[in-house]
């Protein structure tokens, strides 16, 4: 430990010219202006998009026509003038950290509106479940009858049970509160996380602005499930190991101690509230550390005493740089799916990865089909939703190829950076519509169908296959009182080459669905 202490170790200087500093970022005698520029206002306007986008939910109830262009016009009105403030070159830090903050809550008010009185996608209902069954019978880990991996990973359950004890407002309250809070710490975390990175407020407000962009964030990661929490958990965990690779060696014996013991907790924490994040952010970890082992050897001398160093010096990398938070986590997510989440785990995540394989190989062998844009369930979305579907993801595809241009021409890159890069190379890779090993070998995959078409060639194989698709288990005397349905999707038009269903299908399928949340409400059990 007093190695850990004293060891001189020399970091690489974050890219502070990705994005050159411009305009008055300070301000008179080297004061820095704290002030909060246009935020205030942007608030009032952010606030009149919501209304927009709460009489658009309102429209869409009653099937009225300006359903979709007062929905789409409020997220227009809300993210459009704080991401062009948050890109301007007038802006100073402390408006864009408020900016950023001010996106990440309203984007997920825009969620709120969409059921302001409960909880109605699947995942809340089975983590309301969770924590009602905790809060009742003091077990964390009960068994969850609707997403079994519920049932081993309670981290938000348990943080949503204090709040409620804590304030005394209800499960539904307590909950909105816990995700809301952390949705704007995670944007604060991000955003301190990217400027320690790039030297600059102004690329990290950039990285906030695109990061709203990707499809998940405004439904799926502001709903009351684990991932919501575990994106701060693992945010946060990755400005600590970033603070802890930058921190200067000797350091102060307590400081070094600090960041040990919270990078500890943070890793504990969220291997027992998400494994999907805490398996991705060990990852990345693992592959930071590997790209700093990269630019150590590529720098190491040629003379022996200097050679000595430099292996002394990539040694020091994995005790010193993010390595030793990878262990941290690593070790925490085995124990935890040694002792508590092995079973769930494999249950939840093994049909998943078998249907990714699957994926793949029809993908490969041309077992699937493309699937059409903007069509699904015999529904096509109006042109200007089209627009602004397609224009969400203009920012990534605009600003990711000239990260890593930058990234890449420079002589002698930061890790981190290449591990972004990485990262980002991955997610902005082209995935092809059509099978690269051609149709020929489209017997060798599994038949597949389609919930929303099924084509004349894709009808004999699964009336041919005999796997089971459903199987129902009924426990307890006197379960059933009367007859047993089953909701299934029905194909009802034929076009002369495929079936898919119709539009009044559809909609009478949407007349069943208002009163599924009460069903499920009915499963889940009391507040």
């Amino acid at each position: 430990m007093s190695q850990l202490l004293t060891r001189e170790v020399h970091t690489v200087r974050p890219m502070a010219d990705v994005f050159r500093r411009r305009g008055p970022e300070r301000g008179r005698g080297g004061e820095r202006k704290r002030r909060l520029g246009a935020a205030p206002l942007l608030a009032l306007v952010a606030a009149a998009g919501l209304v927009l986008v709460a009489l658009g939910n309102n429209a869409a109830r009653e099937s009225a026509a300006q359903a979709q262009p007062l929905f789409w016009g409020g997220l227009v009105v809300i993210y459009t003038p704080i991401a062009l403030r948050l890109l301007s070159t007038g802006a100073s830090r402390e408006e864009r950290i408020a900016l950023s903050v001010l996106l990440g809550g309203s984007l997920f008010l825009v969620k709120v509106l969409y059921n302001p009185l409960g909880f109605t996608l699947h995942d809340e209902l089975a983590t309301w479940r969770q924590t009602s069954d905790f809060l009742q019978g003091g077990d964390p880990l009960s068994a969850n009858p609707i997403v079994t991996g519920y049932a081993g990973f309670p981290g938000v359950e348990l943080l949503t049970a204090a709040v409620r004890d804590v304030t005394g407002l209800g499960l539904f309250a307590s909950a909105v509160i816990v995700i809301g809070v952390a949705r704007m710490a995670l944007m604060l975390a991000l955003f301190l996380f990217l400027e320690r990175v790039s030297g600059s407020h102004r690329a990290a407000s950039a990285g906030i602005a695109v990061y709203a962009c990707n499809p998940s964030f405004l439904y799926f990661d502001s709903q009351f499930a684990y991932e919501s929490l575990a994106l701060l958990l693992g945010a946060v965990l990755l400005l600590a190991a970033l603070r802890w690779t930058s921190i200067k060696r000797p350091a102060p014996k307590w400081s070094a101690q600090g960041q040990v013991l919270a990078m500890a907790l943070l890793a504990c924490t969220l291997a027992i509230t998400h494994h999907m994040t805490s398996y991705a952010v060990t990852g990345f970890l693992l592959l930071w550390t590997l790209m700093i082992l990269l630019a150590g050897h590529a720098a190491r001398p040629a003379s022996g005493t200097d050679r000595g160093r430099g292996s002394r010096a990539a040694g020091a990398t994995w005790i010193d740089g993010p390595a030793l938070p990878a262990m941290f986590l690593a070790l925490a997510g085995a124990a935890w799916f040694a002792f508590a989440a092995g079973r769930v785990t494999t249950t939840e995540l093994g049909g998943v990865l078998s249907e990714a394989i699957s994926s793949v190989a029809n993908l490969l062998f041309g077992g699937s089909d493309s699937k059409t844009l903007f069509q699904a369930g015999g529904q096509t979305n109006t042109m200007a939703a089209r627009i602004l579907g397609v224009a969400s993801v203009l920012p990534l595809l605009a600003i990711i190829p000239i990260g890593l241009w930058r990234t890449w021409r420079r002589p002698d890159p930061s890790p981190i950076w290449r591990a972004l890069a990485i990262v980002a190379l991955f997610f902005a890779a082209p995935r092809p519509a059509r099978p690269p090993l051609g149709r020929w070998l489209s017997s060798w995959a599994q038949p597949e169908a389609r919930a929303d078409r099924l084509d004349l060639a894709s009808l004999s194989p699964v009336r041919q296959d005999s796997a089971v698709v459903l199987r129902a288990e009924l426990e307890g005397e006197g379960a059933i009182v009367g007859p047993v349905y089953f909701r299934k999707a029905t194909l009802d038009a034929f076009d002369g080459k495929s079936w898919r269903r119709s539009a009044q299908a559809t909609a009478e399928a949407g007349l069943m669905l208002q009163a599924a949340p009460a069903a499920l409400a009915a499963l889940a059990g009391p507040a």
